[in-house]
């Protein structure tokens, strides 16, 4: 509002104030590697989004769950990894899944 010593005058606006939401997108992806038989194997991918996507690791189309002293997921901002201890012999298709993560409103 504006005021002086002959008058007032005000204006007003709408303001409407939107989230910004982008889709996931995998910034780095998994690149195929080999393990040693018993040696401690990491492998790493990098995911965008807003806001942040929930990341999925799968194991031969089977969702991987944490196992103490086994396997091992962790999160830092963008970067997801996996951890196997003590990998066996074997062939693996490992695939990420990126889900939105909903906040509500």
């Amino acid at each position: 509002m504006a005021e002086n010593a002959v008058g007032k005058s005000a204006t007003s606006i709408d303001l409407v104030v939107k989230s910004k939401v982008l889709s996931p997108v995998v910034l780095k992806r998994l690149q195929n590697s080999d393990a040693v038989l018993g040696k401690r194997f990491v492998v790493d991918v990098e995911v965008g989004g807003t806001p942040p996507p929930a990341v999925t690791w799968f194991k031969d189309g089977r969702r991987l769950v944490a196992e103490k002293n086994r396997l091992l997921v962790q999160s830092a901002g963008c970067r997801h990894t996996l951890i196997i201890h003590e990998p066996q012999v074997c062939r693996i298709l490992l695939r990420i899944e990126c889900l939105k993560k909903f906040t509500g409103s």
